[in-house]
């Protein structure tokens, strides 16, 4: 797994696909030593005492580590078959979509299975085979490496690599992130001088926001536009594809409570083809770290969130969220607080 092949990683990104190939390699034996289970250590035999729902239940568990040492062993080694994976792309869908979402909703299940058949086989009087207490402990090894291994592909996700034909295509656009440093060098300005911005209202200084990135060229940005469910308050339009580039939410802030609200409303404008969007709260209270202290730690707790990423700037958080459609599709959440305390 050395990517000798593959031509379409982005140079920035090399370290995490070699992470991966970390994990890869640190799965290397699994599968034989997992098969080792029922074929050397005969766990069949040392669970035949029991009952059919226990012995149905290490059976399943055995299948299911089966998978989980073919996916880490193998699967994540065919990243340079390009055969198999002509794209980034199509090998990270394949995991996100398929392999993991599966692990998720039923491997995990059939080991809970397990653990909560242990008491079992104890009040049975024939104590627990130590084959049994191995298999579990590898398999809840192997699920930790594959949770792992997601959160480094949901970032991959936001990676040129991701989709190196796309990438090539569109490198003449002006880049999403340039579109958000702008808006949060607008905003500042707001903060610079709070004499002059605390006595307005949510819509004003919206506006204010529009004006400035209807400067920056091949967008247009727009107040109040229906985009699915309702009017979101900002839109920023690529003139040339007329795909939306950037939806953006703003409120001002009122308390703790209504973090959860704004995420709700801002999700039910995200339409499938919509892969940025951003929330900013304009501040006028005095104390501000504690808000965004207060932020930082709601936010990560809604249950569409999927991974929070390292700040950019003081008040900027960046996060990816999965959409309410679609729990296997992804976008990236800006969420931007800006300070304009009333000054006496």
């Amino acid at each position: 797994m050395g990517f000798t092949q593959r031509f379409d990683i982005n140079g920035k990104d090399e370290k995490l696909f070699f992470t991966l190939k970390s994990f890869s390699l640190s799965f290397k034996g699994a599968n034989d030593d997992w098969r080792r289970h029922k074929y050397v250590e005969n766990f069949e035999e040392a669970i035949k005492r029991y009952d059919f729902d226990i012995r149905n239940s290490v059976n399943q568990l055995y299948e299911e580590g089966f998978l989980l040492t073919q996916v880490g062993e193998f699967e994540l080694a065919n990243i340079d078959r390009l055969e198999l994976y002509p794209t980034i792309k199509s090998y990270v869908d394949k995991f996100l979509n398929e392999y993991i979402p599966y692990i998720e909703k039923h491997t995990i299940n059939k080991i809970t299975k397990v653990e909560d058949n242990k008491e079992k086989m104890l009040s049975a009087g024939y104590g627990i085979p130590y084959q049994v207490t191995s298999m579990l402990n590898d398999a809840k090894n192997y699920v930790k490496k594959i949770i792992e291994i997601k959160i480094i592909l949901i970032t991959i996700t936001n990676t040129e690599s991701y989709d190196y034909s796309i990438s090539q295509k569109n490198n003449t656009q002006l880049e999403t992130s340039v579109i958000l440093n702008s808006m949060y060098n607008i905003a500042s300005g707001f903060t610079r001088h709070p004499q002059h911005f605390s006595e307005q209202n949510e819509e004003s200084l919206r506006l204010n926001i529009v004006s400035g990135l209807n400067g920056l060229p091949g967008i247009d940005a727009s107040a109040e536009t229906l985009n699915r469910a309702g009017k979101t308050d900002i839109r920023i339009l690529d003139i040339n594809t007329k795909q939306t580039r950037l939806i953006v939410e703003c409120k001002m802030w009122y308390g703790p409570s209504d973090v959860n609200k704004a995420i709700n409303q801002l999700l039910g404008y995200i339409t499938t083809n919509d892969t940025n969007a951003c929330l900013i709260f304009f501040v006028k209270n005095k104390q501000f770290t504690d808000i965004i202290n207060a932020v930082v730690d709601i936010i990560p707790e809604h249950e569409n969130h999927i991974q929070t990423f390292p700040n950019v700037q003081s008040g900027w958080q960046k996060h990816r969220f999965s959409k309410i459609d679609d729990r296997l599709s992804y976008f990236n959440f800006d969420v931007m607080l800006f300070h304009i305390p009333k000054i006496k």
